[in-house]
């Protein structure tokens, strides 16, 4: 019974809300006001009104009347009534919020969840039949799946049924959730909390709050709600293991789950899943129907259909895993499931559609793949047994059985058999498709390329992560064609069986047609622990470019720019390897004249002879010929393993500065067109070079020409880093013109070069270094020594030259200059012709901005000593001042030597050419003479 003061209260709280009696009259006598007229005119045909009106109180008017009045009493009816079902709704929300209905229906809900619920407050309408609206709904959990809550709802719709409340009961019809979350939590013992949400049997006891809700009111307790149907619209559902939440959710859920019989229930649900912290795209939408049975037999027995369509790929292996593999296409799954026990049966269609990687366009060509999949599944052992597992592509098919359980994959000590078994059999594989899947995934494979071809493949996989027990893969042949080849490439037979740790591959040859060109493969193999091979690798070729050509048609081309052409024969073996494409081989590569192209040279290397051995400790080259850089090359390299870098000895006949930079110079690869319009040069592209390659170790060149000097027997220890592209040649030694020079050479070949030069010149005769240039022929005599260190950067002579900086010092021992004779000249009033001697002729100089400046420069001549200073530019041009020094005014004069304003008499300065020098006195008004 209610509480009566409760409900009194409730209904004079409903008085004071709504409209007094005599506001509902006066609504009443509104309508009354309301003549027939008002209501039926606009329905009454004009014929019918002007007839009524020629005849004013006829039998057609006396029927009309009536007919108004019967719908006006209807209208006033019905208006009457739903307000009254108004003002019934508004006060029957006002009595459960404020009554003792509050805590009586809670307990329903409690009952009817088998948990404790809490209410915000609810609200009661008879418009659309008796429906309760809860707002604000939480689901409490019970204890055994955690203290989070069970079920949260912005709203609750629940449909009452009339034949119960008219018998003093309350009975749920439909139960309508807006917005829900519901959190699915699987228990240690295999247990989900769903499994408990339907009401337990009478006599079953329930734990938690919501028994003492109930308890509490003597009414709730006899009569046990059932709901009908249950809807969801704009839902979501978490997911836990224990204590752990999950990050999968399924959001938008709608769809409704409806009673179809005792202890079945019938399921239309739809969701789009997702996973915390990963964004997707194209989800697509899960969809589960089915029958159910009762929760209080674990939802027993169930039969469910799961649907996902149209899924992105990628946006599901994110979904999984967390991570973007760079596979694109497209996903479906269908699942059946049927369960009357404890294990279920489960058949599943899969559809994969256009794959490629991420970067690839759609192609018509992408690989399709269907899988069909009968299994039986036992989740409280974690065990599926797979009775047939069909995979299917646009030719090829395979069957597999096998079982798995994966309770025991992680705490199963390491050594034991995991529960993982996986045989395939009766499978056809045609090579085309697999052509089809490695195109989808390899860049560089040619559109036009086929493989003909096909396998059976049958194999045994045992543990985890799986590995093969037994194999066998057996192919009559294949035929590569199409695309860059020049003609088709052809694989002989091939068999490769692994039975009991042991594989074998019979031998294979791969060779092209028509030609003499061909590899032959065998290998062995062992399993301890891990795999090992032993494998051999033999062929020859006269073309190596069609064997790089075929490679290049299957997406394993050289870098841009590198080609290699001409004969090559090699015989290599892997002992023991774990992985025979990534270890070093073993055994020998005979080059019989291959000529490499380079993206950074202008020019091929060319007749390259050479043998190379491979040895497990080390390897070596003996490079008996090279055509490079205008040279002829000779030497021998070493490397040994684990080492980067190469060491040895490299000769040359001959080597020229313009020689390297014909080979170097990227101009020399412009056209005519382009030397014009410098505008229509192409961008600068990058290019590779092979990395970690470094060489060292000593180079001799019989000639360097570097004009106009040339350099004899040259002996260096050098230094080539590819990585840092840097060249360094230490402690060089050459003959240079009748004398020695010493020193070291580093160059940065970066996209704009730069050189770096010390030197030590001993006893050079300046006679020949004078006959090297015609200008200079004849001009000097003498024995000169000195030091230099220069410095420049730039492509090509031009560049080199206007960047030349550096530094150094000269000492020349009888010493001549033909042309002049300084002595008698500076004590005529003109220029001497003549030859000036010197014991001795000592200084220094700079060089910058296109010429030699020099400093403090000392003349011992015969019988006096001159100072002079001044530069020579590169092209020729003289400006020098010297002056006598007599020793007693030596040092009296060198602060005002140099050529200041106000020169002291005895002064000259050469002006002009070294061809012709022209002097002048300063300190006087005599003309250049």
């Amino acid at each position: 019974m209610l509480d009566r003061a409760a409900a009194d209260d409730a209904l004079r709280d409903a008085d004071r809300c709504f409209p007094s009696r005599s506001a509902f009259d006066t609504i009443l006598a509104a309508m009354d006001s309301v003549t027939p007229k008002q209501v039926l005119e606009p329905a009454i045909p004009n014929r019918l009104a002007a007839a009524n009106s020629e005849t004013p109180g006829g039998p057609l008017a006396s029927t009309a009347s009536r007919r108004r009045g019967r719908f006006a009493r209807w209208v006033r009816g019905m208006v009457s009534f739903a307000f009254a079902l108004w003002i019934a709704s508004i006060g029957l929300s006002l009595l459960v919020r404020h009554s003792g209905l509050n805590r009586y229906l809670t307990a329903k809900l409690a009952t009817a969840f088998g948990r404790p619920v809490e209410v915000g407050h609810y609200d009661f309408s008879l418009l659309a039949g008796p429906r309760l609206e809860a707002n604000s709904v939480t689901v409490g959990e019970d204890p055994r799946f955690g203290h989070e809550y069970f079920l949260r709802a912005e709203q609750l719709t629940v449909s009452l049924r009339w034949q119960a409340l008219l018998r003093g009961h309350v009975e749920f019809g439909t139960l309508s959730f807006t917005r829900p979350c519901l959190n699915l939590v699987l228990a240690p013992d295999g247990r989900w909390n769903l499994e408990d949400w339907l009401p337990h049997p009478a006599d079953s006891k329930v734990t938690g709050t919501a028994v003492t809700t109930v308890a509490a009111h003597p009414a709730a307790a006899g009569a046990v709600p059932h709901p009908a149907r249950i809807e969801v619209d704009g839902g979501r559902i978490d997911f836990k293991r224990g204590a752990d939440k999950l990050p999968f959710a399924l959001m938008d859920v709608k769809g409704e789950v409806e009673q179809d019989g005792p202890g079945r229930w019938r399921l239309d649900l739809e969701a789009r899943p997702m996973r915390a912290a990963v964004i997707v795209q194209e989800a697509g939408t899960v969809r589960l129907r089915g029958l159910v049975g009762g929760t209080s037999s674990r939802l027993r027995p169930a039969e469910l259909e799961l649907n996902w369509q149209d899924a992105s790929l990628s946006d599901v292996l994110r979904l999984a895993r967390d991570r973007d593999y760079g596979i694109r296409g497209r996903f479906s799954v269908i699942v059946q499931a049927r369960s009357d026990g404890p294990d279920w049966t489960l058949i599943a269609s899969t559809q994969l559609r256009r794959l490629h990687r991420w970067d690839f366009p759609l192609r018509a060509g992408d690989p399709a793949v269907n899988a069909h999949l009968s299994a039986q599944l036992w989740p409280s052992d974690s065990r599926i047994e797979l009775q047939q597992l069909v995979l299917e592509t646009p030719r090829s098919n395979a069957r597999a059985s096998g079982s798995f359980s994966w309770a025991r994959l992680a705490d199963a000590p390491r050594g034991l058999p995991n529960d993982f078994h996986l045989q395939v059999r009766s499978s056809t594989l045609y090579l085309d498709d697999v052509l089809a899947w490695y195109r989808a995934f390899h860049s560089g494979v040619a559109n036009e390329l086929s493989l003909r071809g096909m396998a059976d493949v049958d194999l045994n996989l045992d543990g985890w992560p799986p590995r093969i027990e037994q194999a066998v893969v057996a192919s009559d042949g294949a035929q590569l064609e199409g695309g860059s080849l020049r003609a088709p490439v052809r694989v002989s037979r091939m068999a490769l069986r692994i039975e009991q740790g042991r594989a074998t591959l019979a031998p294979t040859t791969v060779a092209l047609a028509n030609e003499p060109s061909a590899v032959h493969l065998e290998a062995t193999g062992r399993r301890d622990f891990d795999w090992s091979w032993s494998a051999k690798a033999a062929g020859q070729t006269e073309r190596l470019q069609d064997l790089f050509a075929a490679a290049a048609a299957a997406g394993w081309s050289l870098p841009r720019g590198w080609a290699v052409e001409g004969p090559l024969k090699f015989d290599l073996h892997w002992q023991d390897a774990r992985n025979p494409f990534r270890e070093r081989p073993a055994g020998t590569i005979e080059l019989g004249g291959l000529t490499l192209r380079a993206p950074f040279l202008n020019r091929a290397m060319s007749q390259i002879k050479a043998h190379v051995e491979l040895r497990p400790t080390e390897s070596r080259v003996a490079l008996a010929s090279a055509q490079a850089f205008g040279a002829h090359w000779s030497g021998a390299l070493r490397r040994t393993a684990g080492s980067a870098a190469w060491e040895g000895s490299l000769a040359a006949d001959r080597l020229s500065a313009a020689e390297f930079d014909r080979w170097l110079d990227p101009r020399w690869r412009e056209g005519l067109l382009e030397r014009i319009l410098p505008i229509l040069r192409p961008a600068p592209q990058p290019f590779s070079l092979p990395q970690g390659l470094s060489l060292r170790g000593q180079l001799t060149v019989d000639q360097l020409d570097v004009e106009p000097a040339v350099l004899h027997r040259l002996r260096a220890g050098f230094d080539l880093n590819l990585d840092a592209r840097s060249i360094e040649l230490r402690d060089a030694q050459a003959d240079f013109f009748g004398g020695t020079v010493h020193g070291t050479l580093h160059a940065q070949l970066s996209p704009e070069p730069s050189y770096r030069v010390e030197a030590r010149l001993d006893h050079v005769d300046l006679v020949q270094l004078a006959a090297a240039t015609s200008t200079l022929r004849q001009r000097f005599a003498g024995i000169a020594s000195g030091e230099v260190l220069l410095s420049a950067h730039g492509i090509g002579r031009d560049a080199l030259v206007n960047s030349l900086e550096g530094r150094g010092s000269i000492d020349a021992r009888d010493a001549q200059i033909a042309g002049v004779d300084l002595e008698h000249s500076l004590r005529s009033p003109s220029r001497e012709p003549g030859t000036s001697a010197f014991r001795l002729a000592a200084g220094s100089f700079t060089v910058g901005a296109g010429m030699v400046r020099f400093t403090n420069l000392r003349l011992f001549g015969l019988s006096e000593t001159w100072q002079a200073s001044g530069s020579v530019d590169f092209s020729r041009k003289l400006d020098f001042r010297v002056r006598p020094m007599p020793p007693v005014l030596a040092e009296k004069h060198l602060a005002t030597f140099g050529g200041a304003p106000g020169e002291a008499k005895g002064t000259f300065r050469f002006l002009g050419s070294l061809d012709a020098p022209q002097m002048v006195r300063l300190g006087t008004e005599s003309q250049p003479r």
